[in-house]
């Protein structure tokens, strides 16, 4: 006799629940602080994720207001990889897109999901990203994944200044090493290792949507850096060496107690700031040539801060 399930089918339908919010006392702290458009978000369990069953953690809100969601019997968002879905913000059928998901995030497009899982990063469509990563961005300001040469951008700065003009400054690995004296010979034609810092200027006119988008990413520095200087070469094995020393012990700024280093440290002093004519970077770089000499009398290209200017009306902001 074939065996007959009793259990009630599963329900993949996300409730619209209405909530009464305090409009007479958020309106006061939206007016005190100018805020023009203020957005509510919490979380509810349904059958689908009873006491016993996964977690949800909401990993992402699209351009078209549908909402990324990563179910997992861990309770360790991104940590515990699970069963990717999508549902409408507004309320609807929950879909699953694709199972050992850790992380994802949404495409520009508001259509396409970029997921983070064991053997790399994707789109949903297939699309590759990167070999490996954690907590993937793929809807941020920098503009190379469209076009498929994607690269480290890490340390983002943001700042505002007046008449709507907005900024975001990051450190880009975009570009290869160049074959430059203040590059490590090693790391010539490297790519996704040395540094830029690029911009990506925006225009806040007030719309409830926020600030515009005003072109594409800048760069902004005017030479690309290397990391690994002053004088430590990255064996293929790991290990490192030093190519350069002053007093017997090597130079490079170090995140590690040891000689050779194992972990060289880029310099975290970064800074972003708009006037009312130029938007201004402060950024570190290793390009330019210290007047310290190593011990066998070479120069030592030191981490050192670096002043950037840009015209705002060059940028139409």
């Amino acid at each position: 006799m074939a065996a007959i399930n009793t259990q009630p089918a599963e329900d993949t339908t996300m409730p619209q629940i209405r909530l009464a919010i305090p409009t007479d006392a958020i309106a006061p702290l939206c007016r005190r602080w100018q805020v023009c458009e203020l957005a509510l978000f919490g979380s509810g369990s349904w059958q689908r994720l009873h006491r016993h069953g996964p977690a949800g953690h909401l990993v992402g809100i699209s351009a078209k207001n549908e909402l990324a969601i990563i179910e997992t019997e861990g309770r360790d968002c991104c940590g515990s990889p699970g069963v990717l879905a999508r549902v409408p913000a507004i309320g609807g059928t929950l879909r699953a897109v694709r199972e050992g998901v850790g992380y994802a995030d949404w495409a520009h497009d508001g259509e396409r999901l970029a997921m983070s899982q064991a053997r790399g990063c994707e789109y949903t469509d297939g699309q590759r990203i990167a070999p490996r990563c954690g907590m993937l961005r793929v809807s941020p300001v920098n503009d190379d994944i469209a076009s498929g040469h994607v690269a480290d951008h890490f340390q983002p700065a943001v700042a505002a200044g007046l008449h709507g003009a907005v900024a975001v400054a990051f450190y880009d690995r975009r570009r290869t090493c160049p074959d430059d004296p203040s590059v490590i010979s090693n790391d010539v034609g490297r790519s996704n290792f040395c540094i830029d810092v690029s911009v990506q200027p925006y225009k806040d006119k007030g719309a409830l949507t926020g600030a515009a988008v005003m072109g594409s990413n800048i760069r902004a520095s005017t030479y690309t850096w290397d990391p690994q200087q002053p004088g430590l070469l990255v064996k293929a094995d790991g290990t490192t060496q030093d190519l350069q020393t002053l007093g017997g012990l090597g130079q490079i700024a170090c995140a590690s107690h040891n000689d050779p280093c194992r972990n060289s440290f880029i310099g975290d002093y970064f800074g972003l700031a708009i006037s009312g004519t130029n938007i201004y970077t402060l950024s570190v770089s290793s390009h330019y040539a210290s007047n310290v000499l190593a011990d066998d009398h070479t120069p030592l290209y030191y981490q050192q801060q670096v002043l950037g200017t840009i015209s705002r009306s060059s940028l139409g902001i």
